[in-house]
């Protein structure tokens, strides 16, 4: 007999415990029929390394003898949001500071007068498209030498323990049940309703535990900031 589990959640990976397990009276395979929540997912944020932004005063020798560092909030930024920021708390020490998209190559240019501006690995200048780990020193133009990636995450994975029978590049043991792209603004509902579920076979009899893990195009767990996430996975008999 079919039957469907609704779960909901605020955090990216739901987790739930049958004490007395759901007995599965053959073999069963399972889908996703629906997924609801807000994007809300940050691009800035302390847990994704990408929130500093550093000014130095370096003398001939190389040693530092002025610095300044800018801790951005997290948040959902759009580039133009970035450099207004960056530049209204550098007004007091380097008004000059100066940032500039090119709209033809996506590439950014930044500029200072008195301060060279360091790129740590936790830069928000990777952002921009910016080498970690390189010093650019004032008085020229600098050019990033990567397009700017704003929003790194570009699909949303629906993965499930249950499965273990999908192919994710090399991995031949993936467990993702449904992925999808993200493209709704940010603060916008995203609902997700296959008009074709798809089903896989569920790789155990009795069900204790069953987590749900909600990641980006590269595995990682997407933080929603608390939102709510709602979602619906149907069970049904294998046909045979």
């Amino acid at each position: 007999m079919a039957f469907q589990i609704s779960l909901s959640d605020n955090q990216s990976c739901i987790a739930r415990e049958y004490d007395n397990g759901i007995t599965l009276e053959g073999d069963y395979e399972v889908g996703l029929k629906s997924f609801v929540t807000y994007n809300s997912i940050p691009n800035v944020s302390q847990a994704l390394k990408n929130n500093l932004f550093h000014l130095f005063k370096y003398d001939n020798l190389g040693n530092t003898i002025a610095g300044e560092k800018l801790d951005i909030p997290d948040g959902t930024y759009e580039l133009q949001d970035l450099f207004a920021l960056i530049k209204k708390w550098a007004e007091k020490f380097e008004p000059d500071l100066e940032f500039k998209i090119n709209k033809n190559s996506l590439k950014v240019s930044m500029f200072t007068k008195n301060y060279t501006i360091y790129v740590p690995p936790s830069s928000v200048c990777k952002l921009f498209g910016f080498t970690a780990q390189i010093r650019y020193p004032p008085g020229k133009v600098w050019e990033s030498n990567m397009i700017a990636d704003i929003f790194a995450i570009n699909m949303i994975k629906v993965k499930c323990n249950l499965v273990a029978s999908n192919y994710d590049n090399l991995n031949p043991c993936d467990n993702t049940l449904y992925e999808f792209p993200l493209n709704v603004e940010v603060g916008e509902r995203i609902v997700e309703r296959p008009s074709a579920v798809s089903y896989y076979r569920v790789k155990t009899e009795t069900i204790y535990t069953l987590i749900v893990r909600i990641t980006d195009q590269t595995d990682n767990l997407i933080d929603f900031r608390g939102e709510r996430i709602t979602l619906n996975l149907e069970f049904r008999p294998i046909r045979r």
